[in-house]
């Protein structure tokens, strides 16, 4: 078999596996924290301390933010993650709910990385791209944090 039918072969693995994560974390309450063997993630945060509302809870953190920013025209969260570990993550993700005026869900927006480093801290920007009217965007609410 040549090496770039191998290098095909293991993308195409990465990219299943990620798929079965993130359809599995679909299905957990967003306020259950997930320790499991492939994936970490965090908990909501309190709204008003931005603090993991379960302290034992402790791989991810917010050393800044989150907060909203206007870039370009659209509607971001950003802020700095930090990697509380001593374990090099191949992927990670961070993903937020948005909403109207009237508390409506009307998206999620994420940011991912390659290789977050163990001890590290990652500069984020969720963007919504994919929201047709930027100014019906009100609020936004943490979902979670996933790594593998």
């Amino acid at each position: 078999m040549s090496h770039a039918r191998k290098v095909l072969i293991a993308v195409i693995i990465l990219f299943a596996i990620m798929i079965f994560v993130e359809c599995k974390n679909m299905d957990l309450d967003e306020e259950t924290a997930v320790n499991n063997d492939n994936t970490k993630a965090t908990e909501q945060l309190d709204e008003e301390t931005n603090e993991t509302i379960n302290e034992e809870i402790k791989d991810f953190t917010f050393s800044e933010g989150p907060k909203k920013i206007i870039d370009d025209g659209y509607y971001c969260v950003t802020g700095v993650l930090k990697n509380n570990t001593d374990e090099t993550y191949t992927y990670a993700e961070v993903t937020f709910r948005v909403y109207d005026e009237d508390g409506n869900q009307i998206g999620t927006i994420d940011d991912s990385i390659n290789y977050f480093e163990a001890g590290g801290t990652w500069k984020f920007k969720a963007k919504a791209i994919f929201i047709d009217d930027q100014d019906d965007i009100e609020s936004y609410k943490f979902i979670k944090v996933i790594a593998f």
